[in-house]
């Protein structure tokens, strides 16, 4: 059976103040949102993915932590040396089979890793 699903269109995290969260993932990761009104913003990332906020609605659960968003990153020496020079508390990069990778966490309290593909990894998908 072939798969239903083919990838991951669209991540949006829900936030008390759509605006600060967007701010801050310019501003710390720099990224680039179109803001829509108070309830939504998005950016369109290298892949195609869209990463998004979502005001949080009165009654609505919202639990930091139980999402981990990897956003990949090219260079994760120099991006957590940019972190760190901008005052964001970081893991240290910690290495696995596939790559390397950073913990932080956002403003609003979730956690994010910074993603860096192992060198073999980067050859292999860049041909496919």
């Amino acid at each position: 059976m072939a798969p239903l699903v083919r990838g991951i269109d669209l991540v949006y995290l829900y936030v008390p103040d759509v605006a600060r969260a967007a701010r801050w993932y310019e501003e710390t990761l720099g990224l680039r949102f179109d803001v829509f009104g108070d309830d939504w913003a998005e950016t369109k990332l290298e892949g195609g993915q869209r990463l998004a906020f979502h005001k949080t609605s009165r009654g609505e659960p919202q639990t930091p932590g139980t999402v981990i968003v990897d956003l990949r990153t090219d260079d994760i020496e120099a991006a957590r040396a940019q972190l760190v020079a901008k005052g964001v508390r970081c893991g240290r990069i910690e290495d696995d089979p596939s790559g390397r990778h950073l913990e932080l966490v956002d403003r609003d309290g979730y956690r994010i890793q910074l993603f860096e593909r192992a060198r073999e990894d980067r050859t292999s998908t860049a041909s496919t």
